[in-house]
């Protein structure tokens, strides 16, 4: 049903902003469940992800939705700071890259804080990874209550994605650098 509900807000974004003008609390709402969807607890909200980025993505610079979205940018920057840790959605990081650009003069010194602190976090958590893949080594751990060591090979990752992620944090932190 959510998804339903995000993909025709996306599809009739004009229509429903034009219509919910006068009533900012709903647009606010709608604002918070969309950014609140953008992080899917499981796989099976992958769909209701990308569709909230979606949303998010083409709403960004409509007019109505503009000023909603400077009326709640501690929350949604904060929220975007958090998913920015985690989150391994392209498109997340696509909508992240064009929000910034359009919003960047709504950033403050705390938000910013916030925002490059996770952008980093995020770009040596990438970093580790592809080092890790390409080294090949095992991880050893010792449990000092058992006395065994145990190794563990690494995971697979898609290098390609990492960089596609560590990519698009740097444009935005080159991006808020320059502006």
């Amino acid at each position: 049903m959510r998804q339903r509900a995000l993909l025709f807000c996306s599809i009739n974004l004009d229509i429903v902003f034009n219509t919910l003008k006068d009533c900012e609390d709903h647009l606010d709402k709608l604002l918070e469940c969309s950014v609140n969807l953008i992080k899917g607890k499981s796989q099976q909200d992958k769909v209701l992800s990308l569709t909230a980025v979606d949303l998010m993505k083409s709403s960004v610079g409509e007019d109505t939705f503009g000023r909603r979205i400077s009326t709640n940018f501690d929350m949604i920057i904060s929220k975007i700071a958090e998913y920015t840790k985690t989150i391994k959605l392209p498109e997340f990081f696509d909508f992240m890259e064009s929000f910034i650009q359009t919003h960047h003069c709504n950033i403050t010194p705390s938000n910013l804080e916030t925002l490059l602190k996770a952008l980093v976090k995020r770009v040596v958590t990438e970093q580790d990874l592809v080092a890790g893949q390409k080294s090949g080594k095992a991880k050893k751990t010792l449990k000092l209550t058992t006395k065994e060591i145990t190794i563990s090979k690494t995971k697979p990752v898609n290098t390609k994605l990492c960089t596609h992620r560590i990519s698009k944090c740097w444009c935005v932190i080159r991006y808020i650098a320059e502006h």
